[in-house]
């Protein structure tokens, strides 16, 4: 297993859970 694509795979997680929380939030905020 290379350490460099489990990072990569990782990163992106994060960076698609951040994304995904802010649209709710930002859906969420044009709702109110």
């Amino acid at each position: 297993m290379n350490f460099r694509i489990v990072a990569q795979l990782i990163t992106s997680c994060v960076f698609y859970n951040e994304s995904v929380e802010f649209l709710r939030n930002l859906r969420h905020m044009s709702l109110a």
